[in-house]
């Protein structure tokens, strides 16, 4: 049996793109990434906590296949802990861009005036009793919906354009914005509004 290589010599294996050394090292360092992000992003009481781990893990995992990182780590002494490190900078990185974006998009005034409104790219009129209701639930929403949903009907941005801006790929921006317009149309449907 083959000796297991140390994490320099693992490290050197990805670099020089060796056949089998990158799944090596993502099964060597995936506990410690996932862990280092799971910490971080549960004692920041982040609604869809889970969805948000395994959405940063993936995203340093793409990061570090890049060579330029891989080399980079050759001078790091302890790996380890550079690699705990960085996810947890990941972590707490991603979670301040969410929350200067929901602060930035806090704002509601002239919500449904906006260009593009959730049944239909037409306009809807809502009375003011059905415009409030609506105001009420995008005041709910996490920060990475009420993100999604502001940027893409508000904004006008592609689902490419919001994961580019937001850290996400576009499948999950795609899948955020389809549940969050499903939720919300579904307790304005259950309140009486029923033409959004």
């Amino acid at each position: 049996m083959m000796k297991a290589p140390s994490d320099q010599e693992l490290l050197s294996g990805c670099i020089e793109r060796k056949e089998g050394y990158w799944d090596l090292f993502v099964e060597r360092f995936s506990k410690l990434i996932y862990w280092s992000i799971r910490e971080i992003v549960h004692a920041s009481a982040c609604p869809n906590s889970e969805d948000f781990v395994r959405e940063t893990f993936q995203d340093v995992f793409e990061k570090l296949l890049e060579k330029p990182r891989l080399e980079m780590l050759r001078e790091v002494g302890n790996l380890k802990k550079f690699l705990s490190v960085m996810a947890s900078h990941a972590a707490l990185d991603r979670l301040k861009m969410l929350r200067r974006l929901d602060r930035r998009f806090s704002s509601l005034d002239g919500l449904v005036e906006s260009q593009k409104e959730f049944a239909s790219a037409e306009t809807v009129v809502l009375d003011e009793p059905s415009r409030a209701l609506l105001h009420e639930m995008l005041s709910t929403l996490s920060p990475k919906e009420g993100a999604c949903i502001r940027m893409h009907y508000f904004d006008g941005k592609s689902h490419r354009q919001i994961g580019e801006i937001l850290g996400f790929s576009a499948d999950t921006v795609s899948t955020v914005i389809r549940r969050t317009r499903d939720k919300i149309r579904k307790a304005l449907n259950e309140k009486g509004v029923d033409n959004v």
